[in-house]
């Protein structure tokens, strides 16, 4: 029995960025779909899917400060408007959750320190890709029903949705624009140690956009990325077992922004973010 682990652990050590285990953190851009995605990972895995905000000091710093100690290489930046925390924190955050069975999600962005680190561990990432504009009205969304949305103000809960959504796009401050958040995640789905789940698929037909066997497909990729056996039957029904259940997930319909986006609004969109709804493949131009 020694023997087989032994050469098991040797197999995996031998090939080059394999992903041997069950090993994985959850690193989405917020609004995007993580109170989907989390649950079906708590059903796949047997893991309870937490948010460790209580391992790290939730410092806020200025941009500089931000990327100086991002690039740091006893650092990593946890969340994209925060104070980077020590490597020493996070790899201890990670050794413990897995003792108790547990996987983090975080709104992680993407940098080359946090990329090692995860590597190196041997763990994997999840990401959700989203229409930013769809992302825009799930942000608004936030904002407007929980305490801890982008911007949590009382004035800006006092405005008309039409500012409110002007407001989201620009942001108020460096590490609140749409066009920040957004570039900051960006680079996660070209990581080798990244799974990108394309949000309008797993939503398939309840999101309005996708086929069914598109979103058969993403729940199998999910599951083929941690190698993990199951049925279709079975992927299906832990879909609909979970579905509207996370604790911020609303419907998820694709192409929503559709039905509050003014003329302005697509306008002032296209200014801030334009080139990376084209980049990200959502738009081939300027001209939606």
């Amino acid at each position: 029995m020694i023997r087989i682990v032994f050469l098991a652990l040797f197999f995996c050590s031998m090939l080059a960025g394999a992903f041997c285990g069950e090993d994985f953190v959850v690193f989405t851009q917020p609004s995007t779909g993580a109170h989907l995605l989390v649950p079906i990972l708590q059903e796949l895995t047997g893991k309870e899917g937490v948010w460790p905000a209580h391992y790290f000091e939730q410092k806020i710093c200025g941009e500089e400060s931000f990327y100086a100690l991002a690039e740091d290489p006893d650092y990593v930046a946890y969340l994209w408007n925060r104070c980077p925390t020590p490597k020493a924190h996070f790899q201890h955050a990670l050794k413990s959750m897995k003792m108790k069975k547990q996987f983090m999600f975080l709104h992680a962005p993407f940098t080359l320190n946090m990329q090692s680190l995860i590597e190196d561990s041997n763990y994997r990432v999840f990401y959700l890709r989203r229409d930013p504009r769809d992302t825009c009205i799930s942000l608004l969304q936030h904002s407007l029903h929980f305490e801890n949305g982008i911007i949590d103000e009382p004035w800006f809960r006092s405005l008309g949705i039409n500012e409110q959504i002007k407001v989201v796009i620009e942001g108020t401050e460096w590490h609140n624009s749409l066009r920040h958040i957004t570039r900051e995640f960006m680079p996660w789905e070209g990581s080798p140690v990244c799974c990108t789940v394309d949000f309008a698929k797993l939503m398939g037909p309840y999101g309005g956009e996708a086929s069914a066997e598109e979103h058969l497909a993403e729940l199998r990729k999910i599951a083929d990325f941690l190698g993990i056996a199951i049925k279709d039957e079975k992927l299906l029904e832990i879909f609909y077992k979970v579905y509207a259940t996370g604790y911020t997930f609303h419907r998820g319909r694709v192409g929503m922004w559709k039905d509050f986006f003014t003329k302005e609004h697509k306008s002032l969109f296209k200014e801030e973010l334009g080139d990376l709804l084209i980049e990200m493949g959502f738009e081939e131009s300027s001209d939606w």
